[in-house]
């Protein structure tokens, strides 16, 4: 199922520190943090067409694995 990024992504916060940016979904109760380089967004260029594909990419990703505080395990 494709990703709506304008209503899905809940949350982004900017560190400094790693200079990444995390998004934040959340799809049926679940949210799936991913932590995403700078770097990697500007590779992109201007696009942003290529920005949101890439963000894109990375969240549904994400969303194979367990939602946040899931165990890995489980």
């Amino acid at each position: 199922m494709p990703l709506n990024l304008d209503t899905e992504i809940v949350a982004t916060a900017y560190d400094p520190s790693t200079d990444s940016c995390a998004y934040t979904i959340e799809r049926n109760g679940k949210r799936w943090t991913v932590q995403v380089p700078l770097a990697k967004l500007d590779a992109c260029g201007a696009n942003k067409q290529a920005r949101r594909d890439y963000l894109g990419n990375v969240l549904l990703a994400a969303m194979d694995g367990p939602p946040d505080g899931a165990s890995s395990d489980a």
